[in-house]
Order: structure tokens, then sequence, then C-alpha cells
């Protein structure tokens, strides 16, 4: 079929680590964002995060304001290396956001989905620590969904995700590709907020943009699948 514009909205796959049992918990008690959803059902509740890149400080912040305690696993020695220092500060000042370096999970506690207890090892000193907690927050990146546009000649950039806008023209529209007619939304495009009302936002911004990028009597179909 002919399209006369192509909007990509694939999405990002969060990874996930080498849990044993970890997708038996997915959906109920494992989560890979931090909304008011998931803010109201750790309501004085123990909660277990993962990550320590900027996204995993701005959820570990989000999530103190709600739960009685954050417990904060990063592989590394500290965070100094892979979160801005301003999310650092307001961490560090946070009485109920305990962070652990050099800390792994290593195993889940629970059944029927409901997890009751998380098991980490700090790698350096090898000891195991048992925690009860019922929700666990993994903030540890995503790869985008763009497998599919290699043959597209969609200008990427160097972790996967689409370029868009200024990043690949100063003529570009806002949310527009390499690819003249073709957008891309979301998760999957370079720069964006990963987070639902985001994705949500741009949504609605783009059929806008669609619609000037339609009025224009010069545009003829591209020849792209629709």
């Amino acid at each position: 079929a002919l399209a006369r514009s192509v909007v990509i909205a694939s999405g990002v796959n969060y990874r996930r680590p080498d849990i044993p049992g970890l997708e038996a918990f997915e959906g109920s008690a494992v989560h890979f964002w931090a909304s008011p959803v998931e803010a109201k059902l750790c309501a004085s509740r123990e909660v277990v995060l993962v990550g320590g890149g900027n996204s995993a400080g701005q959820a570990a912040v989000y999530l103190a304001s709600h739960s009685a305690n954050v417990s904060m696993l990063v592989r590394g020695k500290g965070l100094s290396e892979t979160m801005s220092q301003y999310l650092i500060e307001r961490i560090d000042a946070l009485p109920n956001v305990t962070l652990l370096t050099e800390t792994e999970i290593t195993a889940l506690e629970g059944e029927d989905g409901r997890l009751e207890a998380v098991r980490w090892t700090n790698r350096a000193s090898g000891v195991e620590t048992r925690h009860e907690a019922r929700h666990l927050f993994l903030f540890i990146g995503a790869e985008p969904n763009t497998a599919w546009l290699s043959r597209c000649e969609v200008a990427l950039d160097d972790k996967g995700f689409v370029l868009t806008g200024s990043a690949v023209s100063k003529e570009t529209l806002g949310l527009e590709t390499s690819l003249n007619g073709v957008f891309a939304i979301g998760d999957v495009r370079s720069g964006s907020t990963k987070r639902v009302a985001s994705a949500v936002g741009e949504g609605a911004q783009v059929v806008a943009t669609l619609h000037r990028f339609l009025a224009d009597p010069a545009i003829s179909p591209t020849g792209m699948a629709g």
C-alpha cells in the first residue's frame, strides 16, 4: 500500500537482569516505570529499585515520597559516573532512600505473582541479604525496537533510537525523521522522555504535524508500506 506519511511508534524492550523466575512477577510486582499507579501500590511499603542512571534517580525520588523506604541497588561503586549531581544530592538528602553499591539481586521470593522478598549480594564482600519487599522497580535501560528499520534509511543515533527534528536537519519538522514524511514518537525516538505521559503528548503533537505536512500540495505518495 502507498502512504503519504508514516509514524514510527514501535517503542522499546526494557532490559531485564538475569534473575531466576523474574517473569513470574512481571505485571504484578516487577515494574519498569514509576507512575502514580505504581506509587499508589507502594504507599507505605518497602520497595527495591535497581539502576544508577538519571531515570532511576528520578524514580527513586518520586517513590520515596510515597513508600516507606526505597532500597536502591547499583552495580558500580557509586552514582557519580552515571547520574546528574543534582539528583545525587536529592537522593542523599532523603532519609528513606538506602543506596547499596556493588550490589546485585540474586533471587526473588514469592508465589502466584506476589513478591514477598528480594535477595541481593554485595559483589565486594559476597554477603547475601534477604529483604522483605512487595515491589521491584527495574531502571537499567531499554533497547529500541528499530532493527526492522535497517533497510529503510531512517537515521538512528549510536544507541539505535530514531533521530528527529533538528538532530537530522534544521528544516525538518519537530518529530520528523531523516526521511521526508516519516515521523517518530514515544520511547523509540532519540531524546524523548521515556514516560507514558510523554509518549501520549507526542502522539497528540504528531497529529497536528501530520495535518501540516499533508496540507502541502507539493507532497506526493512516498511509496512506503502503510
